[in-house]
């Protein structure tokens, strides 16, 4: 009975351990249902300026977008070791050496979000004129949040750029901006060690924020071609913060206002999703039809920060610490990523949940996912201790 009830103990407190260390990503697949709206009005001012149809602004693009390089591992802190320091210059030298060479992974976070599969209806509804009808879009934008308790640890919210709504009606494509971002670097994934290390700005310099999407779909066409996972289009913003950015709370705060050119610009097009082509059958005749566009998203958030002249003086004692820490076993294990996605009756919008853990059976036990895709398993990727100044 008494093993039983130490037994129930360690599991209590390894459930505990777990929820403690993971951390949970939601993000947001924006819709609206006015923005057709819009469009309708736009296309009706081109239509009085006989400018050019959309099919022929498709044909005669390029179907090219920047592309981005992502890495979907997390840099794992090596042991430093617990070798005393030598004597001899040059083994200081190395040291030395090797303590920056891990300073300098533990600079830089990632984070994939990925759509586990494919999300629907890019347009509300079906088109009876052509694959690019950009009437009854509904697709509106991405939002990813992370909170800690009663704290916003990260925000951030963009939308298709309505002042440009003639470039959807002209060329087919779309623009995005800013509209919101918050981040608290203290409570961040810096540094992205197994160790307890807090983040400060007197160590690190800056704070880094970048957030890259691209826009991929498969379709078929009239001629029954068939087009998989082809890449529309990427997005880029990459906002770069100090302490005296913050406010009294540790907090950065951007609130994009209206008609106010955008302090932090989102880099980048990407061309509407084509939508399939499905005859359908209307009194025993085939008429064209073509569908409401699936696509895929990736999504990637990285955070990244320096190393100050005043951190880099102090190396010797800094390794001292870190070497303590691996002596005493405060250091975790390696992590996981776990998404899950599903759409939001309520609020009309695609939900992908990322979980990062440094267990995966557990995380998955906690969170009941099913049919979930686990990401990458890689190093440790500590959320900076929870603590940290300026």
């Amino acid at each position: 009975m008494k093993r039983l009830f130490i037994t129930a103990i360690m599991m209590a407190q390894c459930v505990l351990l777990v929820a403690q260390k993971s951390v949970t990503y939601e993000t947001y697949i924006y819709t609206n249902e006015n923005l057709k709206k819009e469009i309708a009005k736009e296309a009706q001012i081109q239509k009085e300026e006989n400018t050019r149809g959309l099919a022929a602004a498709f044909s005669a693009a390029a179907l090219g977008a920047m592309k981005t390089a992502t890495s979907g591992t997390i840099s794992t802190f090596v042991d430093l070791g617990i070798t005393m320091i030598g004597q001899a210059i040059n083994k200081k030298d190395e040291m030395k050496k090797s303590w920056e060479q891990q300073v300098k992974k533990e600079n830089t976070f990632v984070l994939p979000i990925n759509s586990v599969a494919e999300l629907n209806d890019f347009y509300a509804a079906p088109s009876y004129d052509n694959a690019l009808d950009p009437q009854d879009m509904r697709f509106d934008g991405i939002g990813c949040l992370r909170k800690d308790g009663d704290d916003t640890v990260l925000f951030i919210s963009c939308h298709i750029d309505h002042d440009k709504i003639d470039r959807i009606v002209r060329h087919s494509k779309f623009e995005m901006v800013l509209d919101t971002l918050i981040i608290m670097p203290k409570k961040s994934n810096l540094p992205n060690t197994t160790l307890d290390i807090p983040f400060y700005f007197s160590d690190r310099g800056s704070f880094n924020f970048n957030l890259s999407m691209t826009l991929t779909s498969s379709w078929i066409n009239e001629a029954t071609m068939v087009f998989r996972d082809e890449e529309l289009g990427n997005f880029n913003i990459g906002v770069c913060i100090d302490s005296t950015m913050l406010d009294s709370k540790g907090v950065f705060r951007f609130v994009r206002k209206k008609g106010v050119d955008p302090q932090y610009k989102v880099v980048g097009e990407s061309f509407i999703v084509p939508r399939s082509y499905a005859p359908v059958r209307e009194n025993g005749v085939l008429k064209d039809n073509f569908g409401t566009g699936q696509y895929k998203l990736q999504v990637e958030l990285t955070e990244s920060c320096g190393i100050t002249k005043a951190y880099r003086d102090r190396w010797e004692q800094d390794m001292n610490k870190r070497n303590e820490k691996i002596k005493k076993g405060k250091h975790d294990e390696g992590v996981t990523f776990i998404s899950k996605m599903k759409f939001d009756q309520i609020s009309k919008q695609w939900v992908i949940t990322t979980v990062k853990s440094t267990s995966s059976t557990m995380t998955n036990q906690m969170l009941g996912i099913s049919g979930g895709a686990a990401g990458n398993k890689g190093g440790g990727a500590g959320a900076g201790g929870g603590k940290g100044g300026k």
